[in-house]
């Protein structure tokens, strides 16, 4: 959802962000099946319910001890969010002052304690046809990660189309970004 502020591609957002966060997960699945001893998956809701237990988890999971103040992180960062702040100004100086203030607040929630308040976000902003096409195209993978479909219709149809779309989009943007990279093209 913290992506869908910027708005400025000309397909749906929801469907290529769907596809983007379904591909990685895929990876992310297929990479811990094939090293299950290197890679702990976390849900985020499962986080932010119980922070201290998955933080404890996480801990043992990489062999550190635990310290309670590792869920005080916000504390000690505190004094450096201006600085933060500073630096993205900087980098991004050349965009639009529009484009600045949305890009800052894509990371405005780091700042905070770990809460809960974000979980089922997505059904009070989401379009009902959002959903349906995050859940058309995430849906096999979300259920692996315990994600359930909250829809029970699809136009497939249109999903399809979409879908189609979508994944000729997300491929071709890659193809051009190795492209302008490897041609020095900004």
């Amino acid at each position: 959802l913290s992506r869908k502020k910027f708005g400025f591609h000309s397909l749906p957002l929801t469907s290529v962000y769907a596809w983007w966060w379904n591909f990685i997960n895929r990876e992310i699945l297929k990479m811990q099946s094939i090293n299950p001893d290197k890679i702990l998956i976390v849900i985020y809701e499962d986080m932010v319910r119980e922070p201290e237990q998955k933080v404890k988890e996480i801990c043992d999971f990489i062999g550190i001890e635990y310290e309670p103040e590792m869920l005080q992180f916000n504390r000690r960062i505190e004094g450096h969010v201006d600085e933060y702040m500073e630096k993205v100004k900087e980098r991004f100086k050349d965009y639009s002052e529009k484009f600045l203030r949305k890009r800052m607040s894509l990371g405005e929630n780091l700042f905070e304690p770990i809460n809960k308040k974000k979980i089922g976000y997505w059904k009070e902003t989401m379009k009902e046809s959002d959903v349906e096409i995050a859940e058309y195209i995430c849906g096999e993978t979300g259920n692996r990660f315990g994600y359930k479909k909250s829809r029970a219709g699809e136009n497939k149809l249109r999903i399809r189309l979409i879908r189609s779309f979508s994944f000729i989009y997300v491929t071709l943007s890659s193809r051009i970004h190795k492209w302008r990279l490897k041609n020095n093209f900004k």
